[in-house]
């Protein structure tokens, strides 16, 4: 079973299944891979900075997560 960087299981992802996700690296329509390599974790959710605006869309990658959702997890994390 593959977990991708964003933490989504690929073969259960929606967008993994309709081919609009090729999976992580190389991936061109998605920098949340890069990004963590850059941050040096494997998993976004292991970065300082989860959720970040990557996350909600506001730079170069798909969206994979609810807004919704993702202001909770901040709240959780006292990040809000």
């Amino acid at each position: 079973m593959k977990i991708s960087t964003c933490g989504v299981v690929c073969e259960y992802c929606p967008r993994y299944r309709v081919g609009k996700c090729t999976g992580c690296n190389p991936n061109p329509h998605c920098g949340m891979p890069d990004c963590a390599a850059e941050k040096g974790v494997e998993f976004c959710f292991l970065c300082d900075e989860f959720p970040c605006e990557r996350h909600y869309g506001k730079k170069d990658n798909l969206v994979i997560f609810d807004g919704r959702w993702l202001d909770f997890i901040k709240k959780e994390l006292g990040k809000d």
